[in-house]
């Protein structure tokens, strides 16, 4: 699948969350990047490598994460719990290095209080966005407050494609939808936006 000039693997398998899916990923996109023959060859840059996943596939991407090939993580619905349900406790939050984006339906979605523990333990550079219309499937199945409207998805794709163009291609104007006071998201109606540990520019 590719969303906004981004290609990506789309990796789709339900149950307990299996990181080295995302890594092996990467691990085959350098392999196909270099091999003769091989339709994206050359076509890659695997110094701008992302990793995203929605509730335990969040899961995978903050574990993969720790992978030095990740450039940028975007968890959405997701985090590691307190206990260490799922197999993965917080204690991997300081494994990242690298710029990472919290999405969450607020209150009603069941990982609500998942991304804002992870997001307050971290110390990286981290976003933090918040739509409690979504709940915890709204942004996947486009549905605001429990009734279909896409319109909640392409916000939700539009925070996708905007953190990776900031924080994997260095946009200015996608820096801008997520930092400063008049950030883009921010005058976009039901998301609240807090962010941390960057530098002022």
């Amino acid at each position: 699948m590719a969303v906004g000039g981004f290609d990506e693997p789309a990796l789709t398998e339900n149950g307990s969350p299996s990181p080295a899916v995302v890594t092996d990923a990467i691990t085959w996109a350098e392999r196909e990047n270099g091999r003769r023959g091989s339709e994206l060859r050359d076509r890659l840059d695997p110094r701008r490598i992302g990793v995203a996943g929605h509730s335990c596939g969040g899961i995978e991407a903050l574990v993969a994460g720790a992978d030095p090939r990740v450039r940028s993580v975007l968890s959405l619905d997701s985090g590691f719990f307190a206990d260490g349900t799922l197999g993965y406790g917080r204690e991997n939050l300081r494994k990242l290095h690298t710029p990472t984006l919290f999405a969450d339906g607020g209150p009603d979605d069941v990982a609500y209080p998942n991304s804002g523990g992870n997001y307050d333990l971290v110390t990286v550079p981290a976003v933090r966005v918040t739509n409690p219309a979504a709940g915890h499937t709204g942004f996947v199945y486009g549905q605001r407050d429990g009734s279909p409207d896409p319109s909640i998805r392409e916000e939700a794709v539009n925070v996708l494609v905007n953190w990776f163009d900031f924080t994997l291609n260095g946009n200015r104007a996608a820096r801008g939808y997520f930092l400063g006071a008049g950030c883009g998201l921010c005058a976009t109606p039901g998301w609240t936006v807090t962010a941390k540990n960057f530098r002022q520019e």
